[in-house]
């Protein structure tokens, strides 16, 4: 299964940003730097798939800013279950057009991602 997006929308539903018992928070920044832990808003990741690959099942996925992609994110293979909570923050994607009918902005090939309050918007050149 995979989610190819090729318009603005959002994701709305947004929850105080509070870290359950068993999960972390990963946070993710323009001007975060992967070789950071991303455990802290003073040590922000700059990736959201490095990010994904740090978290661990139920963990959190919070963007800190605006996130523009140039490629799309790398799939999510795993059958971890993550939350990326935009925190009312955007993702642009101003890549090279993507063939939607196998590729999208985000792909998911297992595991359990939820998307939260967040507006993903792409410059895709047909759907």
């Amino acid at each position: 299964m995979f989610l190819a997006i090729c318009m603005v929308f959002s994701v709305v539903g947004a929850v105080p940003l509070v870290a359950h018992a068993a999960g972390n928070v990963y946070y993710v920044s323009s001007t975060g730097d992967d070789s950071n832990s991303g455990t802290s808003t003073a040590e922000p990741v700059g990736n959201i798939y490095t990010a994904y690959v740090k978290a661990g099942d139920g963990d959190i996925i919070a963007l800190m800013d605006d996130i523009t992609l140039s490629q799309p994110v790398t799939e999510f293979n795993s059958s971890k279950s993550v939350t990326i909570d935009g925190m009312g923050h955007k993702v642009t994607y101003d890549g090279p057009s993507i063939d939607t009918t196998s590729r999208g902005v985000f792909k998911v090939n297992s595991g359990n991602i939820m998307f939260r309050d967040m507006t993903i918007d792409t410059n895709c050149a047909s759907i």
